[in-house]
């Protein structure tokens, strides 16, 4: 019972780093989370634990809103940097 108990836990910390994964924004998808996982944070069980499609198709929803999130935030960033719209566009240029 201990070792199930212990197994479970570690299961729900898996699916919860793996959320918090796609919303880091850095993974397209539920695959690069797998590998994340299992090979550089050593959950060996990782594929079996994200291996049910209605996780599988949630991960990879907040992996593409986080994508979004960041490339708006980048493109804000990016404007803020550059100036207005247009201004450094070289048709500008006189």
């Amino acid at each position: 019972m201990l070792a199930r108990l212990k197994k479970r836990d570690h299961e729900e910390y898996v699916l919860r780093r793996a959320k918090e994964l796609a919303e880091s924004g850095r993974f397209t998808g539920w695959l690069g989370i797998e590998f994340e996982l299992r090979y550089v944070e050593g959950f060996d069980l990782a594929r079996a634990w994200l291996n049910y499609a209605p996780i599988r198709e949630e991960l990879d929803i907040i992996c593409g809103q986080a994508k979004t999130r960041s490339s708006i935030a980048s493109g804000v960033a990016l404007r803020t940097k550059v100036g207005p719209p247009g201004q450094n566009h070289p048709s500008a240029r006189t």
